[in-house]
C-alpha cells in the first residue's frame, strides 16, 4: 500500500505498520521537515560523467538516509542531489526538531 506513493520509510517502521495491520488515516500533527542538498552540485555536474554523478548521488543518499534514520526521522523523497526528510511524523518522538538539527549537522560534517 505504501509502494509507489513517493514515500520512503525505514524498514523497521514498515515492519511495525504491517505487524499492527495499521489503517493509515489522515491526521494533523506538528513535524519538522528538512531539505538538504549538495552545495555546488550543478557546477560539479558539468565536470563529471554520468557514472561519477550516479556514484556521488548514491553515496549522498546513503549517508543522509543513515543520519536521518539514526535520529528518528524518515526520508520522504530523494531527487537529484536533494533529500527531503521529516521528523515527528508519522510518529512523534521527544525533541524532534533537535533531532532534525543534529542529523543535518552530522550530514554536513560527513560531507566535508
Amino acid at each position: 500500500p505504501l509502494e509507489g506513493r513517493g514515500l520512503v520509510l525505514p524498514k523497521r517502521w514498515v515492519e511495525r505498520l504491517r505487524a499492527l495491520a495499521l489503517e493509515v488515516e489522515a491526521s494533523r500533527r506538528f513535524a519538522t521537515v528538512v531539505f538538504v542538498d549538495l552545495r555546488g552540485y550543478t557546477a560539479l555536474a558539468q565536470t563529471l560523467d554520468e557514472e561519477q554523478l550516479d556514484r556521488l548521488r548514491q553515496w549522498f543518499y546513503e549517508l543522509a538516509t543513515r543520519r536521518v534514520e539514526l535520529h528518528g526521522g524518515f526520508v520522504i523523497q530523494l531527487a537529484g542531489d536533494a533529500v527531503l526528510a521529516a521528523f515527528g511524523a508519522p510518529w512523534a518522538f521527544e525533541r524532534d526538531s533537535e533531532s532534525a538539527l543534529r542529523a543535518l549537522l552530522e550530514i554536513r560534517e560527513d560531507v566535508r
